[in-house]
């Protein structure tokens, strides 16, 4: 059994790595080589459970089965993802918090790749924790693309935009949405919103926008026009329908429809991307999904695997 703690697994698994292995799961989707398993919610006593469940097939023919258990107290959430391997019968453990951030960053960097390509200028609407993972995930396509940050508190901010600055990244904070999107032609917003932050007149034409931070039915981040004028893609349709709130204003209207809602793993494995003139803009929208972090978990054993054999 090989247990690796949260800190661990965060020096293990660099953003490259994770964006790599996203991909891979990605480009299996809808074979038998991969299950992947909704999200089930429970609570108790003001706090939250959260589990995510998946199985996959990693790059040397292993098989991967595995459950990703979190709590949320106050809004902060703690958990381990819990495996098992094939044909080894071997039982791992690995601390999921930060994986969770790095794989929610990483499926936005795949879905930005590609449904619409390198990007020129990134607008970040947040800046919490997550958000540091997704404009890393963002910077990786384009290290010379600019990055403007919006937070509510202009002191989180300034001081992801620092951080950012002090690896390289031309990145600064502005006081508005609107500046940090005038421009941008990829926009990642993760918020804890329940009433739209990221507008149509905010989205220029052939603007890609990443949704990660609305997993709730009664979460909005996203103004029903802008879903409206947008063609969508979602990591899981089932996972969408039970949690994606920024899509149900437009779905009870009838302005838009499951039918025209695509799957990332159907445009990854396709291998192409094709969207009607009369909705330039688009939407990716994340709700996360535990076959990913148990792929990222089952990474993080086999490179500490193989730490430990070069280190004897």
């Amino acid at each position: 059994m090989i247990h690796i703690s949260e800190s661990q697994a965060a020096k293990l698994l660099t953003p490259e790595i994770a964006h790599r292995e996203v991909r891979r799961i990605l480009s299996l989707w809808g074979t038998e080589r991969l299950a992947a398993l909704s999200r089930v919610r429970g609570t108790s006593g003001g706090r939250g459970l959260q589990v995510l469940a998946g199985l996959v097939e990693d790059e040397r023919g292993g098989v991967w089965a595995g459950v990703k258990m979190y709590t949320a107290d106050g809004g902060k959430g703690r958990g381990h993802t819990v495996m098992v391997s094939s044909p080894s019968g071997e039982l791992h453990t690995v601390g999921a918090t930060q994986l969770g951030a790095l794989r929610t960053a990483a499926i936005s960097g795949v879905a930005t790749e590609v449904m619409h390509g390198r990007p020129e200028l990134i607008g970040i609407i947040g800046a919490g924790y997550q958000a540091e993972r997704q404009a890393r995930a963002l910077h990786l396509l384009n290290p010379a693309a600019p990055i403007r940050i919006w937070n509510r508190t202009s002191e989180r901010a300034e001081a992801l935009a620092a951080r950012l600055r002090a690896d390289g990244a031309n990145a600064l904070a502005v006081d508005s949405v609107q500046a940090a999107t005038s421009g941008a032609d990829v926009v990642t917003v993760l918020t804890r919103a329940t009433e739209p932050v990221l507008h149509l007149r905010h989205i220029g034409e052939g603007t890609h926008v990443n949704a990660a931070g609305s997993n709730h039915l009664d979460s909005r981040e996203i103004s029903a026009d802008l879903v409206e004028q947008s063609t969508i893609v979602v990591d899981s349709l089932d996972q969408a329908r039970k949690e994606c709130g920024d899509l149900v204003p437009s779905l009870e209207a009838g302005a838009i429809s499951w039918s025209e809602i695509a799957e990332l793993g159907d445009v990854v494995r396709e291998q192409r991307w094709s969207k009607p003139a009369s909705k330039s803009r688009t939407l990716f929208e994340s709700q996360g999904m535990g076959v990913l972090d148990v792929a990222l978990a089952a990474a993080a054993v086999h490179l500490s695997t193989q730490q430990q054999r070069n280190a004897q």
